[in-house]
């Protein structure tokens, strides 16, 4: 593949699947400047991936494997950093708090994906991104039939979550 083909489907599935990268970021990464590193780093490993898509699976869930990958690898690296040097900066909440109630939904929406684990959080962003089982089987790389139990597992976990954080 010649680098100007590569940077052809780089920037097709850019404009075609940039919803994915971000919903990923903004499900692993609290604050705006963590998003936005995490949205490049994601970025960054697709463009390497680029080489190694063999049209065996959609573009898209393609790309859901690449963005969850890096994010689960940039939350164990974000760990480890933070545990070495202390938070200079508070959250942005002007940022993270849109005004409106939908908005206050959406925003106890994704606190609460925030405390699912990794890979809780993958199913749920899979699955309101309205994947079929099939697909996200393939993307997380588990059975079919175990995608619905672990959904209806996360749905009931997310479901505690965001009503304990609407009692406070």
């Amino acid at each position: 593949m010649t680098v100007e083909e590569k940077e052809q489907i780089f920037l097709q599935w850019q404009r075609e699947h940039r919803g994915i990268v971000l919903k990923v970021a903004r499900s692993y990464a609290a604050s705006k400047g963590d998003q936005e590193d995490l949205a490049q780093e994601i970025l960054i490993q697709l463009w390497q991936s680029v080489d190694r898509f063999e049209n065996q699976a959609k573009p898209s869930t393609w790309i859901y494997r690449v963005a969850l990958n890096s994010a689960m690898a940039w939350q164990r690296g974000e760990r480890r950093r933070r545990h070495r040097i202390a938070r200079m900066v508070e959250l942005d909440a002007y940022w993270l708090k849109a005004e409106g109630p939908e908005s206050e939904l959406l925003n106890r929406l994704y606190e609460s994906i925030r405390q699912l684990t990794p890979h809780e959080r993958s199913l749920v962003l899979l699955y309101l991104d309205d994947l079929k089982y099939a697909d996200i089987a393939d993307v997380i790389g588990i059975s079919e039939s175990n995608v619905g139990v672990r959904i209806n597992r996360v749905k009931k976990r997310l479901t505690e979550l965001c009503n304990k954080g609407s009692d406070s």
